[in-house]
């Protein structure tokens, strides 16, 4: 039976992460607030960005919650549902 050190897993792990931000820090943001990163290094991709940008801005709904008789404890118990849409 192997065993793995896992410190040098971690370590491995951490260093790599850190060269990764390091590298490419506005696709790191972008995926950890749940973004979409878009490289434009060519001018071309500049326009492809903007048409993908423009398509997500299109298809995204905002949901807004404001309950009344909230004090410090209260819940309250939401239920979403998406009827039809597109196939």
């Amino acid at each position: 039976m192997s065993t793995v050190d896992l410190t040098e897993l971690a370590a491995y792990v951490v260093q790599h992460a850190a060269d990764t931000v390091r590298e490419r820090p506005l696709e790191v943001a972008a995926a950890a607030t749940g973004g979409l990163y878009q490289s434009t290094f060519r001018e071309s991709s500049i326009a492809s960005a903007i048409d993908k940008i423009s398509g997500e801005l299109h298809a995204q709904y905002t949901l807004v919650y404001r309950p009344t008789n909230t004090g410090p404890g209260d819940y309250h118990q939401i239920k979403l549902e998406v009827v039809g849409g597109a196939a």
